[in-house]
């Protein structure tokens, strides 16, 4: 209720009931983690700590802007690849730890999350919803969850 968009929960195994819910930046566009604890199905994650980060907001990725938080600094290259998720686009992103920017629908500009740095991301839209699984999951897996999220009625 505290946000203007439904809230999505997965259904695969293991991730219809997150162990923690967040609501971030209420003032500059709602966020809304659920978080997964690390377990012997999902491995916990170098960044985070946790099994799985999912994170939803209305908001766009856009190419440049997560290119401009992907780190090249020669030790560990950080990959972009585009995906499709029910078909939308998407991208995976996986190697080195890396910022995250997104355009934000309440206030129209660009945002960068500064709290921390990401681990393998899959990133997608979903009926004006950005939908951002963190996790050290494979690539497959990850597709496997952003695939059992529901569209909203």
């Amino acid at each position: 209720a505290a946000v203007d968009f439904p809230v999505r929960v997965p259904t695969a195994p293991g991730f219809e009931a997150p162990q923690e819910i967040y609501l971030l930046d209420q003032d500059q566009g709602a966020m809304v983690s659920f978080v997964y604890p690390a377990g012997p199905e999902l491995p916990a994650s170098d960044e985070t700590g946790v099994g799985a980060l999912l994170t939803q907001f209305q908001g766009e990725a856009e190419r440049g802007l997560i290119e401009k938080g992907l780190p090249d600094d020669g030790a560990q290259q950080t990959q972009l690849q585009a995906v499709t998720v029910g078909g939308e686009p998407g991208f995976w992103i996986s190697g080195a730890p890396h910022g995250f920017f997104f355009v934000c629908y309440d206030v129209g500009e660009c945002r960068q999350e500064r709290y921390r740095l990401a681990g393998n991301v899959l990133l997608w839209e979903q009926d004006g919803v950005t939908l951002r699984l963190e996790s050290s999951l494979s690539h497959e897996d990850a597709l496997a969850i952003a695939e059992s999220v529901p569209a909203p009625d």
